[in-house]
């Protein structure tokens, strides 16, 4: 009956049907399904209590060249990818800031970019306890300007995986 008398009374009654018809045709479709993707909530309850001052004991008496890199990426929280083009690190005006070139950037024919962040720039705490620990390892001093950059991102996880060892607790 409420069809009926929108049709009557609409102006263009056609297109109305169509938009019955299709939408009579999406309900009898297969549903979507998603999957649910994992929620890193549930890991971060597993890590020890703790486990940033622990990751930072490691990497001060670590003699890796990824030890920096790591810090970075759990200071700034960037991707690998954007390690491997290089990150660089101002010191100046009791500022620290990062400038991350984008991993994840897609541009048009024309040079417009279409997709992601192709550089932004990150002002750490100065006042966080692991930036300061970050800044005597990097050894770099006010004004100063240096890069941080991983050569093989397998060897960077793999570096990763060994230094956050045991930083989870156990399953009872």
């Amino acid at each position: 009956n409420q069809l009926l008398n929108l049709l009557e009374n609409h102006p263009e009654p056609k297109k109305i049907m169509e938009q019955v018809l299709l939408l009579n045709e999406i309900r009898k479709s297969k549903p979507i399904s998603f999957t649910k993707r994992k929620s890193k909530a549930g890991q971060n309850r597993a890590l020890i209590k703790d486990w940033d001052s622990v990751l930072f004991s490691r990497l001060q008496k670590s003699k890796s060249k990824f030890k920096n890199a790591t810090a970075l990426s759990y200071l700034t929280g960037l991707r690998p990818e954007e390690l491997m083009g290089g990150v660089q690190i101002r010191y100046f005006n009791d500022n620290l800031q990062v400038e991350i070139n984008g991993a994840k950037v897609k541009y048009s024919d024309g040079g417009e970019v279409t997709q992601g962040m192709p550089k932004r720039k990150i002002k750490l705490d100065l006042n966080c306890e692991f930036t300061q620990e970050f800044i005597k390892m990097l050894g770099i001093e006010m004004n100063g300007v240096c890069e941080v950059k991983i050569d093989n991102k397998a060897s960077f996880n793999e570096f990763l995986n060994d230094v956050g060892e045991g930083l989870l607790q156990r399953e009872k």
